[in-house]
């Protein structure tokens, strides 16, 4: 009789919890694609690794608050940051993780061969070197001398020169916490599925169906849904409760619009090195000086014209004028080769789904418009790679992209436009001044200096017509208002969407 009570009291009490549980459905995008794939648009990359990886650190009213670390803190007797890690954290695998994870987690880019955009915001930490000199491809622990060990939960990092971002770059998802027996050996993508320490936990299979499920395993999350599923296709019988992107008018009529405060992402131009047209200065400077981008900015909301190489920052660096002038333009396309000007040319463009749609489409056929008022003509082709690909590189001199945005990455961002970076066709051949300008400012001894060259470098290439900011664009969340009570727990400053500070609405 007592074992039948008992037996009925768990069988009421698995009915009960599962009613209980809160689930959200939440459209990402419209790519039908792997939504954490190493080609994966970065903003569904985000919504992914904050949820299953956590995050080092977080940011909450500009401050650095801590997440998987208990502290971080810059020691300046020894000149050194220090980096403790919580304990009794557990990957997702049932593993605990340690300090020697955290050294993974940290240098794992710089072991790897393959290209990859994170490495260069890492580059500042002493001896790096050691792993090339090594010749090592394999993780080894204390190789390099500026992260150190110092128990089983704590290493210290010795940096070039001090940075006052550092800190401030461990908050982004890239450099979260992760088990390196999950990892494939290039150390970027997953032997099966993402597997972290963050607040959920992916079910397997992984992305299946354009599906991604989630499920909570943090007790500490009260409010937040229990259930996450993710969504790269746009499923009419799906009853969406967060959406990144625009819907159909019938069915955004039942949204909130939450929009950012600060930018997240810049669309800009850059010029390829592997066609001749790219690494001609006339020709550069013709674009820079033809497009309008008052006129793209009336296309589509939730933009703002810019013109420099980076959005808002803490640094204050904003000089830059804008370079619109349609005589200056008119004179520089007269004074490019007939051959050239007659020719009908390819644009490239990053897609991450079969075809371009919304503001991206609108923007991409306003910069066509613009062009063509001076005689340019074009037709773009896409491409779904993180990189932009040799072949399509040699044929287009010119590359539309959204690039990440971050406030607190003052210098971070033009490292792609190095001889050393990882992409290897959509920026400038080697220039020796941008060289030695960008490693001036990485090695400069006070936050004044850095500055300074910082803005002398933004001038350099703005000068160079190197890279052209067009637009900055903010985050917009849609969100329903009747499952869902707000998007920040705490009054976070949401620049992403984070299933984990969602505050559910309390059923009545």
């Amino acid at each position: 009789m007592l074992k039948e009570t008992i037996l009925s009291c768990l069988a009421l009490y698995t009915i009960n919890s599962t009613f209980a549980q809160t689930k959200i459905n939440v459209l990402l995008n419209e790519s039908e694609g792997n939504p954490y794939e190493r080609n994966a648009p970065s903003s569904t990359r985000i919504a992914i690794e904050a949820a299953v990886l956590g995050q080092l650190l977080s940011t909450y009213n500009n401050n650095i608050v801590p997440g998987l670390l208990e502290k971080a803190f810059y020691d300046y007797k020894e000149k050194e940051y220090v980096l403790i890690l919580k304990k009794n954290i557990y990957f997702h695998n049932n593993r605990l993780a340690k300090a020697q994870d955290l050294e993974f987690t940290l240098l794992r880019l710089f072991f790897t061969k393959e290209k990859t955009y994170g490495r260069a915001a890492l580059k500042n930490i002493y001896g790096l070197e050691e792993i090339e000199k090594q010749r090592l491809t394999k993780f080894k622990s204390g190789v390099v001398p500026g992260v150190k060990i110092v128990d089983d939960y704590t290493i210290r990092i010795k940096l070039i020169a001090p940075d006052p971002d550092f800190l401030y770059m461990l908050s982004d998802t890239y450099f979260s916490l992760v088990p390196v027996e999950e990892l494939q050996d290039n150390y970027l993508e997953w032997k099966t599925f993402p597997i972290g320490a963050g607040p959920y936990a992916i079910e397997a299979p992984g992305f299946d169906q354009g599906i991604v499920k989630l499920k909570k395993v943090s007790t500490s999350l009260g409010k937040s849904p229990d259930i996450v599923h993710f969504y790269t296709t746009n499923e009419p019988h799906i009853d969406y409760d967060v959406s990144i992107i625009k819907l159909p008018e019938e069915k955004q009529k039942m949204y909130k619009t939450f929009t950012s405060e600060l930018p997240t992402n810049t669309f800009s131009l850059t010029f390829t090195n592997g066609n001749p047209l790219g690494n001609s200065l006339d020709f550069r400077r013709f674009v820079q000086n033809a497009l309008n981008r008052e006129q793209l900015n009336s296309k589509v909301l939730g933009y703002s014209p810019t013109f420099e190489n980076y959005p808002y920052t803490f640094w204050g660096i904003h000089k830059l004028k804008n370079p619109y002038d349609p005589e200056g333009a008119k004179k520089l396309f007269q004074s490019l080769p007939k051959e050239i000007r007659e020719k009908e040319w390819p644009i490239s463009v990053y897609s991450s789904g079969k075809e371009i749609k919304g503001n991206k489409k609108l923007l991409i056929e306003e910069i066509q418009g613009q062009l063509s008022e001076y005689g340019f003509k074009t037709h773009y082709i896409t491409y779904y790679k993180q990189f932009l690909p040799k072949e399509i590189a040699e044929k287009a001199p010119l590359d539309i992209s959204f690039f990440q945005g971050d406030q607190y990455d003052s210098l971070y961002k033009f490292a792609r436009l190095l001889h050393s970076s990882s992409e290897e066709f959509a920026k400038p051949l080697y220039d020796q001044k941008l060289e030695d300008l960008y490693n001036k400012a990485l090695s400069s001894e006070t936050k004044e200096e850095k500055s300074k060259i910082i803005d002398e470098l933004s001038e350099y290439v703005h000068e160079q017509a190197y890279w052209i900011p067009l637009l900055e664009r903010k985050s917009v969340i849609y969100y329903n208002p009747q499952t869902i009570e707000s998007l920040s727990q705490k009054g976070e400053q949401v620049k992403d969407f984070f299933a984990s500070w969602v505050v559910m609405k309390e059923k009545k």
